[in-house]
């Protein structure tokens, strides 16, 4: 009985050393995660093996039998280690918080809403939704201690919904990217205003993923996480119907590369124009009623913007030509180029 405590003992020493396990575990979950894993490990054997190599090391005879149990047993060792240091990993909320930053855009009459950011380096680079900042004409990023930065918006991918953002920040926390996950997997999300999610990932394709779990408002551009904290993917939007949410996968972000123009074709819109006539075609309408029911929802997304921006220029918040480039520009995220 002490020759199997004191290898359990050795066991947990090793997986501290390596820096496997999360400190803020408490000794009451780690040592039911322990007695958990060792309740199928084969001690006897470990033993036996381990007194067949000191033996026959002692009597200097069977070198290469020795060498054999030495590989067998080390093999074990490190499989058994390996076990033990999984049933360990956990999601670290604080260090998700630190590279989480709040999206805030702002229009020439204020705030207008809030997404989320992640980072992804040291010194201000960011990755968000596009939708996040296809709109508006000013940034401001918020980190997780209050600090405030002016944001500069780099390339963009309309298709994929992506964009970078800039910020003048140094040896600032930054995610570590893995480029694939599981079906199955146990995820983790959070926004800006530290809404946590944990899902699955119920469905794997090569450059996005379906979480079963159901996105809240403003964790659009958000990360989503593995259990040690890598970014797995990006959470883009949810699907009302079927209470699920879409992430694409950080391979994507090689197509960010599109020039961001949304700002200076805005401002250049010097118009009074607030024709909605466009709001009242007869032939868009009878297309629009069409679709009013459909269950697809960036169809339902798509509505419910023709029917908002219709309202804005009949308000004049928005000129004929803005509301238009919007509408275009979302129709573009929504359904590609094509």
């Amino acid at each position: 009985m002490i020759q199997k405590i004191l290898i359990i003992s050795l066991l947990i020493l090793n997986l501290y050393s390596d820096d496997k396990i999360d400190y803020n575990t408490s000794l009451h979950q780690s040592w039911e995660s322990i007695k958990n894993t060792a309740k199928n490990i084969d001690t006897d054997k470990l033993i036996k093996d381990s007194s067949d190599y000191v033996d026959s090391i002692n009597t200097k005879e069977n070198r290469d039998k020795a060498l054999i149990i030495y590989e067998s047993s080390k093999k074990k060792l490190s499989e058994l280690t390996s076990n033990i240091s999984c049933s360990f990993n956990k999601f670290n909320v604080k260090k998700a918080q630190q590279v989480t930053y709040e999206v805030r855009v702002k229009t020439k009459k204020g705030i207008t809403g809030s997404g989320t950011a992640i980072a992804l380096s040291s010194t201000g680079k960011l990755v968000t939704a596009y939708h996040n900042i296809d709109s508006y004409k000013s940034i401001l990023v918020i980190d997780s201690e209050s600090n405030e930065y002016n944001a500069t918006v780099g390339h963009i991918s309309i298709k994929n919904d992506l964009a970078y953002l800039y910020i003048d920040t140094k040896n600032k926390p930054f995610v570590s990217i893995v480029k694939d996950t599981k079906l199955g997997d146990d995820l983790y999300l959070l926004s800006y205003d530290n809404l946590l999610l944990k899902g699955i990932v119920s469905k794997n394709n090569i450059n996005d993923i379906i979480l079963n779990v159901e996105a809240k408002k403003g964790t659009s551009g958000g990360g989503v996480f593995n259990d040690k904290n890598e970014l797995v993917a990006i959470l883009l939007r949810k699907d009302y119907l079927d209470k699920t949410s879409y992430a694409v996968k950080p391979n994507t972000f090689k197509n960010i590369t599109q020039n961001f123009v949304y700002k200076k074709e805005l401002l250049n819109f010097d118009s009074n124009n607030y024709d909605n006539a466009y709001c009242y075609d007869e032939n868009d309408l009878k297309i629009w009623a069409k679709y009013a029911k459909s269950k697809d929802p960036k169809v339902q997304e798509y509505h419910a913007l023709f029917l908002g921006l219709c309202k804005k220029v009949e308000d004049r918040d928005l000129t004929t030509e803005e509301a238009r480039f919007i509408f275009e520009s979302t129709r573009t995220r929504l359904f590609g180029t094509k």
